[in-house]
C-alpha cells in the first residue's frame, strides 16, 4: 500500500491481502480463500474488494464470491 501526494490531495494505491480468515454467514463458517481491497487513484478513495469463501457439508462445497467497488 503506498500513501503519496500531500495531506489535502492524497493519492492511495496497491492493495492489502488476507492471510487468513473466516467470518459467518447464516449460522455457516466460512474459510477465506482469497481476500483482495485494492486503491487506485485520488480521494476520495474507490477501493475495489474481491472476496472467496467456502464452506464444506458432507461432500457439499458451498462458495461465496464477492466482486466491485467497496
Amino acid at each position: 500500500l503506498q500513501l503519496r501526494g500531500t495531506a489535502a490531495q492524497p493519492l492511495i494505491s496497491g492493495e492489502l491481502r488476507t492471510v487468513r480468515g473466516q467470518f459467518t454467514l447464516l449460522d455457516r463458517a466460512l474459510t477465506i480463500q482469497e481476500g483482495v481491497l485494492t486503491f487506485q487513484g485520488p480521494m476520495p478513495p474507490s477501493p475495489f474488494i474481491r472476496i472467496r469463501a467456502e464452506t464444506k457439508a458432507g461432500r457439499i462445497v458451498a462458495a461465496i464470491a464477492l466482486d466491485g467497488p467497496a
